[in-house]
């Protein structure tokens, strides 16, 4: 098997920035002292394991993970059409005369990559080839299409 396609209906929710926080412990000498801890926010988390529930799911018992293959990843983002639009810009965004260029930014939703790597590989540095398309279209969802 050297395709695989995973769709992710509903929005999209792109890889955002790691976020800061301060936890307090007891130091050695017993005084408080802040350690830094990095994370990433609860419903990026729950999408990236979304995607990596699917892809599992897509998988099946036909793919392994090596770290010897190159894989090609391609994504396409597709966004709903706003409501507030005029009837014939609403058209043009369907048909793919009006393109989304608006956020979120492209190499945001290549990141989502990030949500396989231990699933379709080993890690992400295998990619040796990476497209993202970023349209309007009647449902919201991203489409990635990953191939050995």
């Amino acid at each position: 098997m050297g395709k695989l396609t995973i769709v992710i209906p509903g929005p999209i929710v792109p890889y955002p920035r790691h976020r800061t926080r301060v936890i307090i412990m007891p130091g050695k000498d017993g005084k408080p002292r802040g350690l830094p801890q990095n994370y990433l926010p609860a419903k990026a988390r729950a999408y990236l394991d979304d995607l990596a529930f699917r892809a599992r799911v897509a998988l099946g018992t036909h793919w392994t993970a090596d770290k010897d293959s190159a894989y090609t990843v391609s994504m396409t983002a597709e966004f709903g059409v706003p409501k507030s639009w005029p009837k014939a810009r609403r058209a043009g965004a369907l048909d793919g005369t009006v393109r989304h260029t608006s956020k979120p930014d492209a190499d945001n939703i290549l990141k989502l990559m990030d949500g396989l790597t231990g699933v379709v590989w080993r890690d992400d540095a295998q990619v040796v080839e990476a497209t993202v398309t970023k349209a309007y279209g009647p449902v919201e969802q991203l489409t990635i299409t990953v191939e050995r």
